[in-house]
């Protein structure tokens, strides 16, 4: 049986604060330049029109991709997490599970806690940004990653994020979200999966998982430090 993950990853507390940081830091400057200040406000409110007008193209597309997709990534991660429980991968489920609550709570936390200025523009009356629609896909497809089965996780995080990129776009096309609540959700998730990732470390191989397999009698798998 494989690692977990690549022996590459390593768990060196200053990189992974440094990324929590920067993504914590990135929210604070979108929300500062897009939405408390006035010219950014009208300059994300520019780009929310310019995405309305491929509503005639993208609109029908847009109106199943939001609703369907978090739940068809749902879906695909209830079944990862009964094979990754099956075959003894606790940590990769606990991760996952606080990866995708601690993503959505935090989005729904910081917008209700943030303001959003009124400038008389024709937008949302309330704060919106960070969407936790696109929080919950994007987290969902982390989930997904974290549980694959396989070493080769480049399919489910391709795949994954295909999926999350459209549901970002579609919450634009189908008037949900305005462009920066949508760019502003995944560095609220890649702070959450920072800090999970750091503290429940599901990416190191574990002793059951290092066990040697068929026609690798006595190798086994070094932790992933």
């Amino acid at each position: 049986m494989h690692a977990a993950w690549p022996r590459s990853v390593h768990y060196r507390g200053a990189h992974w604060a440094l990324v929590a940081a920067g993504s914590v830091a990135a929210v604070a400057v979108l929300y500062l330049g897009l939405v408390v200040w006035e010219t950014g406000q009208r300059i994300d409110h520019g780009v929310y029109l310019a995405v309305l007008r491929t509503g005639p193209v993208l609109g029908p597309v847009a109106g199943v991709v939001r609703p369907y997709a978090p739940q068809v990534l749902l879906v695909a991660a209830a079944v990862l997490t009964v094979l990754a429980l099956r075959r003894g991968r606790v940590r990769a489920v606990v991760a996952s599970v606080l990866v995708v609550l601690l993503s959505v709570l935090a989005t729904w936390t910081v917008r209700d806690l943030l303001p959003r200025p009124a400038y008389g523009l024709d937008t949302f009356a309330e704060n919106g940004f960070p969407s936790g629609h696109v929080a919950a896909a994007l987290s969902l497809a982390v989930a997904c990653v974290l549980m694959w089965p396989s070493p080769d996780r480049r399919l489910p995080a391709v795949v994954g994020g295909g999926v999350a990129g459209a549901t970002a776009l579609a919450s634009v096309v189908v008037h949900a979200h305005l462009p920066v609540d949508v760019v502003g959700a995944p560095f609220v998730v890649v702070a959450v999966c920072c800090a999970v990732l750091w503290v429940v470390r599901p990416l190191e191989a574990t002793a059951e998982l290092s066990r040697p397999g068929p026609g690798r009698a006595g190798r086994s798998t070094p932790p992933g430090r």
